[in-house]
C-alpha cells in the first residue's frame, strides 16, 4: 500500500462525520454561488468532489478522507458566510492540494512520503496565489476589470496566502506525525528505504557532464563564462567605488552565483557541465545589467531575465526530485507528475521572490534610501510570475538533461546524509 494511502479510512464513525462535513460544504458552495461568489463556490465543488473520490472508487459510503482533514478545507468556507475574509481561501486550497496529493498516491501511479505530501501542500498553496495574480492581471488587461488595484494590497494577499501554505503545512505535519506514533509509519518508512534501496547504475559514477549550449565548444563556453565573471567583477568594483549598495548586492551576488560550478566541484568531485554554467553566469549577468537600467526602459527584458532565471530553478527542483525518487523507497514520479511538479515549484518560488522585492521596498522606506530589489508595478508581478512559467516549462519538456548531473550530486548527498544519521 502506498504510504498516503493508509489515511483513507473505513470506519463508520469517520464516515459519519466526514458526510457531514461534506453536507455542510455543499451548502456552502450553493450559498455563495447564489451570492455571486463563485470562486468560493467553485473551492467548494472541488474540495467535495475530491472528498468523493475514495467513496467512488470502491463504492463503499463508509470509505472516505480523514474527517479532520476535511474539517480544515470547510472551515474558512463557513467561516467566510458570516465573515468576509477572502485570503482565508488559501487554507482550502491548501487541503485541496493535500487531498489531491492522498490520491494521487492512492489511486495512480505517484508514490510520495508524507514528508513530501506536506512540502508539495505549502509549494502548491503558493503556486495557487501566483495563478490567481496571473488570471486577475489578464482579466484586467483583457476584460477590463480592476481585480488589481495595488502593489500593496496584491503583495499582501500574497504574503498571507504563503503564510496559510505555511499554517496548513504545519498542521498537517502534525497530523502525519500524530498517525505515525499510532501506526509505526514513519519507522517503516525508514525501513522500507535502508532494505530495498538500489539506486545508483553505474552511469552515475561519471563525475562530469559534456552538454555545452547554442552549439558551443566547452572550451568556449567556460571562455565566456569568466568574461561574464570579469564583467560583473567591474559592476562590484564600480559600486564599491561609487557606493552603491544596490548595485553592489544585485552584481556580487550575481557574481557569488557564477562560483556554483567550482562550489560544486571542490564539495562533491562532480564537474558541472561547461554549457550548464555558462547558462548560470548569463542569467547572473543579465540580472545585473537589468537592475541598473534595463528593466526600467525595456519591460521586454525583465520577462528575458525572469524566463532565463526560471529555467535554472527549474533545474534545480528537478535534480532535487530525481535525487528523491532514487534515494527514497517509497516516492515514484511519473514523467508527467514530474513536469507538474516543476511548474509547480517554480510558481512557488516566483512568489517567494515577490514576497523578498516586496520585503526590501519595504525595508528600504524604513530606513530610507534606495530598494535592492525593485517592483514596478502590479503588472510587472504577474508578468514576473507569467515568464517564470514559461521558464519552467521550457525545462519540463526540453532541459531537464542538462540538470541530470547535478540530480548525482543531490542523490549522493541525500545517500550520505541517510547513512549518517
Amino acid at each position: 500500500m502506498n504510504v498516503l494511502a493508509a489515511i483513507v479510512e473505513s470506519e463508520r464513525a469517520n464516515a459519519a462525520l466526514a458526510w457531514s462535513i461534506v453536507a455542510a460544504i455543499v451548502v456552502t458552495a450553493i450559498v455563495s454561488a447564489r451570492a455571486g461568489a463563485f470562486v468560493w463556490a467553485a473551492l467548494g465543488a472541488t474540495a467535495v468532489s475530491l472528498a468523493l473520490v475514495p467513496t467512488l472508487r470502491r463504492w463503499d459510503p463508509f470509505v472516505m478522507l480523514p474527517w479532520e482533514v476535511l474539517a480544515l478545507a470547510a472551515v474558512p468556507l463557513v467561516v467566510r458566510l458570516v465573515a468576509s475574509i477572502p485570503i482565508a481561501g488559501f487554507l482550502t486550497v491548501a487541503t485541496i492540494a493535500l487531498l489531491i496529493a492522498v490520491e494521487l498516491d492512492t489511486y495512480t501511479s505517484v508514490e510520495m512520503t508524507s514528508r513530501f505530501a506536506v512540502s508539495f501542500v505549502v509549494l502548491a498553496t503558493m503556486a495557487v496565489a501566483g495563478c490567481w495574480v496571473i488570471l486577475q492581471w489578464t482579466s484586467d488587461a483583457l476584460l477590463g476589470t480592476s481585480h488589481l488595484t495595488g502593489v500593496v494590497p496584491l503583495m499582501w494577499d500574497i504574503v498571507y496566502a504563503t503564510a496559510f501554505g505555511g499554517l496548513a503545512g504545519a498542521l498537517f505535519v502534525l497530523y502525519f506525525f500524530q498517525r505515525d506514533d499510532a501506526d509505526g509509519d514513519l519507522t517503516q518508512e525508514r525501513a522500507d528505504h535502508d532494505e530495498g534501496r538500489d539506486h545508483r547504475s553505474s552511469s552515475e559514477s561519471d563525475t562530469s557532464d559534456s552538454d555545452t549550449v547554442l552549439g558551443l565548444s566547452e572550451r568556449r563556453c567556460w571562455r565566456g563564462v569568466r568574461l561574464l565573471q570579469g564583467a560583473l567583477a567591474l559592476l562590484v568594483g564600480y559600486a564599491v567605488v561609487t557606493v552603491d549598495p544596490a548595485l553592489f548586492v544585485n552584481a556580487a551576488l550575481p557574481l557569488a552565483l557564477t562560483f556554483a560550478p567550482t562550489l560544486v566541484r571542490r564539495t562533491s568531485g562532480h564537474e558541472m557541465g561547461a554549457g550548464l554554467a555558462l547558462w548560470i553566469a548569463a542569467a547572473a549577468f543579465l540580472h545585473t545589467v537589468g537592475a541598473i537600467r534595463l528593466y526600467t526602459t525595456f519591460g521586454w527584458f525583465d520577462q528575458l531575465t525572469h524566463t532565463l532565471s526560471a529555467t535554472l530553478v527549474a533545474g534545480l527542483g528537478y535534480a532535487v526530485v530525481d535525487a528523491l525518487e532514487r534515494t527514497e523507497s517509497g516516492v515514484d514520479f511519473p514523467t508527467e507528475f514530474r513536469f507538474v511538479f516543476l511548474v509547480i515549484f517554480v510558481l512557488a518560488f516566483g512568489v517567494a521572490w515577490e514576497i523578498l522585492e516586496f520585503g526590501s521596498g519595504g525595508l528600504a522606506s524604513l530606513v530610507g534610501g534606495e530598494a535592492v530589489l525593485a517592483q514596478y508595478g502590479t503588472s510587472d508581478i504577474a508578468l514576473d510570475l507569467l515568464f517564470n512559467a514559461v521558464g519552467a516549462v521550457l525545462v519540463g519538456l526540453w532541459g531537464t538533461g542538462y540538470f541530470d548531473g547535478l540530480a548525482r550530486v543531490f542523490t549522493n548527498r541525500f545517500d550520505d546524509s541517510r547513512d549518517v544519521t
